[in-house]
Protein backbone atom coordinates (compact mmCIF):
# COMPACT_ATOMS: atom_id res chain seq x y z
CA UNK A 1 0.00 0.00 0.00
CA UNK A 2 1.40 3.37 -0.95
CA UNK A 3 0.90 6.44 1.22
CA UNK A 4 -0.57 9.55 -0.36
CA UNK A 5 1.22 12.87 -0.36
CA UNK A 6 0.09 14.29 2.95
CA UNK A 7 -0.93 17.97 3.06
CA UNK A 8 -0.81 20.21 6.06
CA UNK A 9 -4.07 19.81 7.86
CA UNK A 10 -5.83 20.15 11.15
CA UNK A 11 -3.46 17.78 12.94
CA UNK A 12 0.12 18.59 13.97
CA UNK A 13 1.18 14.95 14.03
CA UNK A 14 0.33 11.57 15.47
CA UNK A 15 0.92 9.69 18.70
CA UNK A 16 1.47 5.99 18.33
CA UNK A 17 0.50 3.35 20.88
CA UNK A 18 0.35 -0.42 20.97
CA UNK A 19 -3.02 -1.87 20.11
CA UNK A 20 -4.75 -3.95 22.78
CA UNK A 21 -3.53 -7.55 22.58
CA UNK A 22 -0.96 -6.45 20.01
CA UNK A 23 1.27 -8.99 18.32
CA UNK A 24 4.30 -6.85 19.16
CA UNK A 25 6.74 -9.57 18.09
CA UNK A 26 6.46 -8.32 14.49
CA UNK A 27 7.49 -4.84 15.68
CA UNK A 28 10.88 -5.95 16.99
CA UNK A 29 12.26 -6.28 13.45
CA UNK A 30 11.58 -2.59 12.80
CA UNK A 31 12.65 -1.13 16.18
CA UNK A 32 16.13 -0.10 15.02
CA UNK A 33 14.76 1.63 11.93
CA UNK A 34 11.93 3.39 13.82
CA UNK A 35 12.91 4.83 17.24
CA UNK A 36 9.22 5.25 18.10
CA UNK A 37 8.86 1.46 18.06
CA UNK A 38 11.93 1.03 20.25
CA UNK A 39 10.37 3.43 22.77
CA UNK A 40 7.02 1.61 22.69
CA UNK A 41 8.60 -1.79 23.13
CA UNK A 42 10.64 -0.43 26.06
CA UNK A 43 7.45 0.83 27.72
CA UNK A 44 8.05 4.51 26.99
CA UNK A 45 5.71 6.88 25.13
CA UNK A 46 7.50 7.98 21.94
CA UNK A 47 7.66 11.56 20.74
CA UNK A 48 4.93 12.78 18.47
CA UNK A 49 5.41 11.62 14.87
CA UNK A 50 4.92 13.82 11.84
CA UNK A 51 2.28 12.73 9.36
CA UNK A 52 4.99 11.44 7.02
CA UNK A 53 6.75 9.49 9.78
CA UNK A 54 3.43 7.99 10.92
CA UNK A 55 2.51 7.05 7.35
CA UNK A 56 5.89 5.37 6.75
CA UNK A 57 5.63 3.45 10.02
CA UNK A 58 2.06 2.39 9.28
CA UNK A 59 3.00 1.18 5.78
CA UNK A 60 5.86 -1.05 6.94
CA UNK A 61 3.98 -2.48 9.92
CA UNK A 62 0.74 -3.02 7.95
CA UNK A 63 2.62 -5.02 5.30
CA UNK A 64 4.30 -7.19 7.95
CA UNK A 65 1.00 -7.71 9.78
CA UNK A 66 -0.79 -8.65 6.57
CA UNK A 67 1.97 -11.16 5.69
CA UNK A 68 1.57 -12.80 9.10
CA UNK A 69 -2.23 -12.63 9.07
CA UNK A 70 -2.52 -10.50 12.22
CA UNK A 71 -4.15 -7.11 12.83
CA UNK A 72 -1.93 -4.02 12.74
CA UNK A 73 -0.48 -3.90 16.27
CA UNK A 74 -0.33 -0.10 16.44
CA UNK A 75 -2.87 2.67 16.93
CA UNK A 76 -2.26 6.15 15.49
CA UNK A 77 -3.94 9.01 17.33
CA UNK A 78 -4.01 12.46 15.68
CA UNK A 79 -2.70 15.41 17.69
CA UNK A 80 -4.75 18.52 17.13
CA UNK A 81 -3.00 21.75 16.08
CA UNK A 82 -3.09 24.92 18.08
CA UNK A 83 -3.68 23.48 21.51
CA UNK A 84 -1.69 25.19 24.26
CA UNK A 85 -1.96 22.14 26.50
CA UNK A 86 -2.34 18.47 25.80
CA UNK A 87 -5.86 17.14 25.75
CA UNK A 88 -6.78 13.63 24.88
CA UNK A 89 -7.98 13.25 21.28
CA UNK A 90 -11.44 12.28 22.52
CA UNK A 91 -11.82 15.44 24.67
CA UNK A 92 -13.06 17.65 21.83
CA UNK A 93 -15.66 16.89 19.17
CA UNK A 94 -14.37 16.72 15.60
CA UNK A 95 -15.05 19.51 13.12
CA UNK A 96 -16.10 18.84 9.54
CA UNK A 97 -12.58 19.84 8.42
CA UNK A 98 -10.96 17.28 10.73
CA UNK A 99 -13.31 14.49 9.64
CA UNK A 100 -12.79 15.18 5.94
CA UNK A 101 -9.03 15.36 6.51
CA UNK A 102 -9.12 11.86 8.01
CA UNK A 103 -11.18 10.63 5.05
CA UNK A 104 -9.05 12.15 2.28
CA UNK A 105 -5.58 12.66 3.73
CA UNK A 106 -5.29 9.87 6.23
CA UNK A 107 -2.68 7.22 5.63
CA UNK A 108 -4.75 4.08 6.20
CA UNK A 109 -5.57 3.41 2.54
CA UNK A 110 -8.63 4.57 0.66
CA UNK A 111 -11.19 2.20 2.19
CA UNK A 112 -9.81 2.31 5.71
CA UNK A 113 -9.70 6.14 5.84
CA UNK A 114 -13.49 6.30 5.86
CA UNK A 115 -13.56 3.62 8.56
CA UNK A 116 -10.99 5.56 10.61
CA UNK A 117 -13.08 8.73 10.31
CA UNK A 118 -16.20 6.86 11.48
CA UNK A 119 -14.30 5.40 14.44
CA UNK A 120 -12.95 8.86 15.31
CA UNK A 121 -16.47 10.34 15.21
CA UNK A 122 -17.67 7.58 17.52
CA UNK A 123 -14.79 8.25 19.93
CA UNK A 124 -14.94 12.07 19.89
CA UNK A 125 -18.35 13.09 18.72
CA UNK A 126 -18.81 15.70 16.01
CA UNK A 127 -19.61 19.39 15.85
CA UNK A 128 -22.81 20.43 14.10
CA UNK A 129 -22.64 21.41 10.42
CA UNK A 130 -25.68 23.68 9.98
CA UNK A 131 -25.15 24.45 6.26
CA UNK A 132 -26.00 20.84 5.43
CA UNK A 133 -28.30 20.16 8.37
CA UNK A 134 -26.04 17.88 10.41
CA UNK A 135 -26.67 17.94 14.14
CA UNK A 136 -23.87 17.48 16.65
CA UNK A 137 -23.03 13.92 17.65
CA UNK A 138 -22.04 12.96 21.16
CA UNK A 139 -19.15 10.68 22.02
CA UNK A 140 -19.93 7.00 21.66
CA UNK A 141 -22.53 7.70 18.99
CA UNK A 142 -23.95 4.61 17.37
CA UNK A 143 -21.99 3.22 14.43
CA UNK A 144 -24.97 4.02 12.19
CA UNK A 145 -25.12 7.68 13.30
CA UNK A 146 -21.35 8.13 12.94
CA UNK A 147 -21.38 6.52 9.50
CA UNK A 148 -24.27 8.74 8.39
CA UNK A 149 -22.46 11.87 9.61
CA UNK A 150 -19.24 10.98 7.77
CA UNK A 151 -21.05 9.95 4.59
CA UNK A 152 -23.09 13.17 4.54
CA UNK A 153 -19.87 15.19 4.85
CA UNK A 154 -18.31 13.25 1.99
CA UNK A 155 -21.38 13.54 -0.25
CA UNK A 156 -21.89 17.25 0.39
CA UNK A 157 -18.26 18.33 0.65
CA UNK A 158 -18.38 20.43 -2.53
CA UNK A 159 -21.34 22.34 -1.15
CA UNK A 160 -19.46 23.01 2.10
CA UNK A 161 -16.36 24.25 0.30
CA UNK A 162 -18.33 26.89 -1.57
CA UNK A 163 -20.08 28.35 1.49
CA UNK A 164 -18.42 31.00 3.65
CA UNK A 165 -17.85 29.78 7.19
CA UNK A 166 -18.20 32.02 10.24
CA UNK A 167 -16.25 29.65 12.45
CA UNK A 168 -12.64 29.01 11.30
CA UNK A 169 -12.72 25.48 12.78
CA UNK A 170 -15.42 24.66 10.23
CA UNK A 171 -13.76 26.31 7.24
CA UNK A 172 -12.84 23.85 4.52
CA UNK A 173 -9.87 24.79 2.39
CA UNK A 174 -10.11 24.21 -1.38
Amino acid sequence: MSSPILRDGPFSGYRVTLAPAAASIILVAFATQYPALADLLAGRQPDQLTAREAAALFDVVAIAAREQGVPVPLRFIPVRCGRSHALSFEAIALSATEILHLVHDGFFGSVRCREAAIAAVQACGALPVPPIGLSPLSRRASPTAAEHHVDQLIEREAELRHRPAADPRRRLSP
